[in-house]
């Protein structure tokens, strides 16, 4: 394929990073809404968000949980360790709720990840403390 000189493309002096330039009579229905701002929530993953939100649905709750599944999160509700409230037909989970309990969780993990170190260093303490003459013990029966 041949190169195009700069001055037949429609994109003369562009750089070539930058996204496609829109304007508003050729622009799409949609190009015309991401030109002039839509107001809706924007639509992907809670990360890809500009603005840090309050509220998110349950769909995204899952998301922020790890893909935790939907029973799982409406458990966490029916045990208060989510926040929650309905407006209209849409039910929405408090991020803040959503941080307590990952911070709650980790609480947890620590402790347990805590005793079991623990544990296993007073095992490996006993069995150096051990002498040989107790581990080795001749076992009598009746018989002999």
């Amino acid at each position: 394929m041949l190169p195009v000189p700069p001055e037949q493309t429609s994109q003369a002096g562009r750089d070539p990073e930058a996204p496609p330039a829109h304007d508003e009579a050729t622009a799409s229905p949609r190009c015309r809404k991401e030109i002039a701002g839509d107001p809706r929530k924007p639509r992907g993953p809670p990360s890809l968000w500009p603005v840090e939100p309050r509220v998110v649905r349950i769909r995204d709750a899952r998301v922020l949980l790890g893909n935790a599944s939907a029973d799982k999160i409406y458990e966490w509700i029916a045990a208060g360790r989510l926040e929650s409230f309905m407006l209209g037909r849409a039910r929405y989970v408090t991020v803040t709720s959503i941080d307590a309990l990952i911070a709650a969780e980790l609480a947890i993990a620590s402790t347990t990840m805590d005793d079991a170190r623990a544990a296993r260093a007073r095992a490996a303490k006993r069995t150096k403390s051990t002498p040989a003459a107790i581990t080795k013990t001749k076992v009598v029966t009746a018989s002999e």
